[in-house]
């Protein structure tokens, strides 16, 4: 069902009795890609651990009776995170913005500025976005291929020092290949825009289409009375809209940590809180039982230090709940 879904972008009412064998083999094809990443990484974990027993990456140990629930979890999980990107963009009206491609950084300007040789025009919807528009010629705003769009993800993660788990990158890989064998036209059907493409795969009846039509709405509305910003302009206003946005950024990743916290994470900082009340935390750093770095990757040797970021970020957690509720019970003055 999943790779019908994805592969057809249909209803899953329109299912198949009988799929087609190039799709059976792909399915093969797919598993084969995953379990041979996943399968050296228990490998190498079990030989390192002696183990007799490990389970694959994003797998349960259990797979006859623990794989339905599990799958589920992270289905969900997945859902979340999905949603709450999908939020972020819309917050900037950049969720399916096409054919404007939001920037939000120097950096991420001059690599869109390549596409069409900086042919194109920078526009800005106002002081209340961080973001600017690059609007390319009309020859280069075809939008990019699945397995494009991943590798530059994947590219922008090298580059920031930062990667998905392997296993996790080989489902992604495999999920982009899939969606390339849609063809050119792999979500939007011929001479339809991507606000059309996307409302046309929500049903009439789903909580969120009302959200999603007003954002719509809202977004070609504010498009529609967008600024250029010339080229003697560009640099300072760019510099303005990063400036912003990074102010954005830590807003959103405090609030993603905050609002994902586990259950086993909340327990070790009650955990902290009581050996610093105890007075036992200082012995055990000093000991390097307990070994603390900052976000810099510095050593912290203060107790105080680790109890005081521990405060600051609930503090910070709360602070942006009460925001939030404001804005969604209309009770704030100010949009936030």
């Amino acid at each position: 069902m999943m790779y019908y879904l994805i592969r057809t972008g249909g209803d899953y009412r329109f299912f198949p009795e009988l799929m087609p064998w190039q799709w059976l083999g792909d399915i093969e094809d797919q598993r084969y890609r995953f379990l041979s990443v996943a399968q050296r990484r228990r490998s190498a974990f079990q030989l390192a651990a002696l183990s007799r027993e490990e389970p694959l990456d994003l797998l349960p140990l259990d797979l006859k009776h623990d794989l339905d629930g599990h799958l589920m979890k992270q289905f969900n999980a997945e859902a979340a995170r999905v949603s709450a990107a999908v939020g972020r963009l819309m917050a900037s009206y950049s969720f399916l913005c096409h054919p404007f491609i939001p920037c939000f950084s120097l950096r991420s300007a001059l690599t869109v500025m390549k596409t069409d040789n900086a042919k194109g025009k920078w526009y800005s919807l106002g002081s209340d976005v961080n973001a600017l528009f690059y609007l390319p010629h009309k020859l280069y705003r075809n939008p990019p291929s699945p397995k494009t769009a991943l590798t530059r993800i994947m590219d922008h993660l090298t580059m920031t020092g930062q990667r998905f788990n392997p296993a996790y990158a080989a489902v992604l890989d495999s999920f982009a290949d899939i969606l390339e064998q849609r063809g050119p036209h792999w979500f939007c059907s011929e001479g339809e825009c991507a606000s059309q493409a996307f409302l046309r795969r929500l049903r009439t009846d789903d909580p969120q289409r009302e959200v999603f039509e007003e954002y719509f709405r809202e977004m070609y509305s504010r498009f529609s009375e967008a600024k250029e910003v010339k080229a003697d302009e560009f640099l300072k206003v760019m510099q303005e809209k990063e400036k912003g946005h990074k102010a954005e950024a830590e807003v959103y990743t405090h609030w993603i940590m905050a609002s994902n916290a586990n259950e086993t994470a909340k327990e070790e900082a009650d955990q902290i809180n009581s050996l610093y009340k105890s007075k036992q935390l200082q012995p055990l750093m000093d000991s390097n039982s307990v070994v603390v770095f900052n976000e810099n990757g510095e050593k912290v040797n203060d107790p105080q230090l680790l109890v005081a970021s521990f405060q600051a970020f609930e503090g910070l957690k709360e602070a942006i709940s009460d925001a939030i509720k404001r804005v969604k019970t209309g009770s704030s003055s100010e949009k936030q």
